[in-house]
């Protein structure tokens, strides 16, 4: 086997191997019975499950494949007769004692056929209270800070504050509320949503490039052309199955080009990044109408950052003040109980560190956690999350008082909410409604006082967009590090979830699409997720080669990962950011002050 063919194949999914790596995979097809595109794709899935996505493909990598690879040969291996056989002449002879020698209270009892467990044999009732001997409980790096992010050295003052910081919930298109129903979508529903995007996405550029005549200046896609011309359109595969770059096609708006596809030359590009469902802009020459050939790629799209006015941070009550959050994702509890025991030694370290707010995103109630799988916990899945998640909850909101709020976003996972994405909010707290928050999913918040806009999403997009992306690095940093090219993605495409079709297991209602918009580009997008943490700035100009690690048009990315996994812990986020005192003195009360929260924030990801 040629290693050139190796090469080729992981370049088409976007990674580039060296001599000695191309080698090294050769041995492994031979020494494996694989080709090249089965090695690529086991190799894909080895890189989800490690959590290292994106990351170089080198020859110490590749020893680790390979002995999970033949570990997973080995235990499906079925056993030989021949093996079983020799297995059974080694066991010791059993003597089968007389009747006489039977005691009455040792009569044999019948056992039961295989496969005829009772229930309780199979699944045994999974206990509420933590055990004591449990995994988590035995953890040893709590505390441990596992990522960072340092724009500047915050001194957060845990002390009485002169106001509650006040919160307002922003949205760009369709408002979710409990009357809301879903799961109704029909073709025309999916239609409607992606010619809406499109259209969107071309306004933007429109506006962007000043064209004379706005969105009428953009050249319909599968028209004939010798000059370089302008096309706006979705990313689409030309057949079912994954996205490479041999099958780029360039789907266009009913408005724009009633709907026609054109296949994408890419020879000529250095670099690019693709997934079905993103919203491009291209330049380049379609001599015969029926292949563009791509010059010039434009990707990102952003809605503005938020800016606020100078005479509303000094009329705020929390003016000046820095600003503390903390969040975290579900699963809160082991698979091991169901005492949600993780999820209280959060409270009380957020009782510790007092912070203004505190995120905590689903699932609170897993459908993933196996053992609700067969629901045999003794009561309804709404009662285990009112006796354990809310109680706690609500004890924390009396410790603390109202300085702090509590923001709940639900998931498509959670069992005790309506698995349909967008998804709206979970039932409120009696009581506690000023404190507790239950939004949307996705959600934006505007943070009043410190100049800050959140944006939080509980679906693994980043994840979803991962396996379905394809690209070809270039020479900027931005362009090879793979999660900061996605997280800019989802800001460049204005959408919390771009990708279309959605991944299976997503749940999405097209009738409900506009809810995905994003009214403005978050200072801090939040988007838990199963790959590794992280906490990144990033640009939204990622074609850009004088870009810096924080300007302007820079956000802060966080992946804050999953509270548990499985018997042990895993981690949460913890958030300052500084209050805009220096951007405030001596500017006039009618400017706008821009956010630039990555020079003025910190945020580190901690091991609970």
């Amino acid at each position: 086997m040629d290693a050139q063919v190796v090469v080729e194949e992981f370049r088409s999914k976007g990674l580039e191997v060296d001599d000695a790596a191309a080698n090294a995979c050769v041995a492994l097809c031979a020494n494996l019975n694989l080709d090249p595109a089965e090695l690529s794709e086991q190799w894909e899935v080895y890189t989800l499950n490690k959590g290292m996505v994106g990351e170089e493909l080198n020859v110490d990598r590749l020893e680790m494949f390979r002995r999970t690879l033949k570990r997973k040969r080995r235990e499906s291996k079925p056993l030989s007769f021949a093996s079983l056989e020799d297995k059974l002449m080694d066991l010791p002879e059993i003597e089968t004692p007389s009747k006489d020698q039977i005691k009455p209270e040792e009569e044999p009892k019948t056992p039961a056929p295989q496969g005829k467990e009772t229930k309780a044999q199979m699944t045994p009732s999974p206990t509420l209270s933590s055990a004591e001997a449990s995994a988590f409980k035995k953890r040893t790096q709590g505390g441990f800070v596992v990522a960072s992010h340092v724009g500047c050295l915050v001194k957060h003052d845990r002390g009485e504050k002169k106001g509650a910081m006040q919160i307002e919930v922003m949205t760009a298109g369709t408002n979710l509320d409990e009357s809301t129903m879903f799961f109704r979508d029909r073709l025309s529903d999916k239609v409607a949503y992606l010619e809406t995007r499109i259209n969107d996405f071309a306004e933007r550029i429109a506006a962007a490039e000043r064209l004379p005549k706005g969105i009428d200046d953009i050249h319909p896609v599968s028209r004939a052309s010798q000059e370089e011309v302008l096309c706006v359109g979705r990313i689409c595969c030309d057949s079912e199955g994954k996205l490479n770059d041999q099958s780029v096609m360039l789907e266009g708006s009913m408005r724009l080009s009633n709907g026609a596809r054109v296949k994408l030359e890419l020879s000529k590009l250095p670099a690019f990044s693709f997934f079905p469902g993103q919203c491009v802009a291209v330049r380049g020459r379609n001599p015969s109408g029926h292949c563009l050939v791509v010059e010039e790629v434009i990707s990102s799209a952003p809605v503005p950052m938020s800016t606020t006015n100078v005479m509303e941070i000094k009329g705020s009550e929390s003016a000046g003040q820095s600003f503390h959050m903390m969040i975290a994702s579900g699963p809160y509890t082991t698979t091991e109980d169901l005492s949600f025991d993780p999820l209280d030694v959060l409270l009380k370290e957020a009782e510790e560190r007092k912070p203004d707010l505190l995120l905590l995103v689903g699932p609170f109630v897993d459908s993933a956690d196996p053992q609700l799988a067969n629901g045999d916990i003794g009561m309804t899945f709404d009662t285990l999350y009112a006796e354990k998640c809310q109680a706690m909850i609500a004890r924390y909101c009396n410790t603390v008082g109202k300085q702090s709020k509590v923001v709940l976003v639900p998931s498509t996972r959670d069992l005790t909410h309506f698995p349909v994405f967008p998804q709206p909010p979970m039932e409120k707290f009696q009581d506690l409604e000023d404190q507790v928050l239950c939004l949307t999913n996705p959600s934006t918040l505007k943070v009043h006082g410190c100049g800050l806009v959140i944006g939080c999403c509980s679906q693994d997009i980043l994840k979803h967009l991962a396996a379905a992306e394809i690209s070809r690095a270039g020479g900027h940093a931005s362009q090879t590090d793979r999660m900061n090219r996605l997280c800019s993605s989802i800001a460049g495409q204005a959408s919390y979830y771009p990708l279309f079709p959605a991944a299976k297991g997503c749940f999405f209602d097209a009738s409900l699409g506009g809810a995905l918009d994003m009214p403005t580009t978050p200072d801090i997008l939040v988007l838990p997720s199963d790959l590794a943490p992280f906490a990144k700035v990033v640009s939204l100009h990622q074609n850009s080669s004088e870009q810096t690690g924080a300007d302007q048009s820079s956000f802060v990315c966080i992946n804050p990962n999953r509270l548990t996994k499985g018997k042990s812990g895993g981690t949460f986020a913890s958030v300052f950011v500084e209050g805009l005192n220096q951007e405030v003195e001596g500017a006039p009360d009618s400017a706008q002050v821009s956010h630039e929260a990555a020079k003025r924030s910190k945020v580190e990801i901690i091991r609970i």
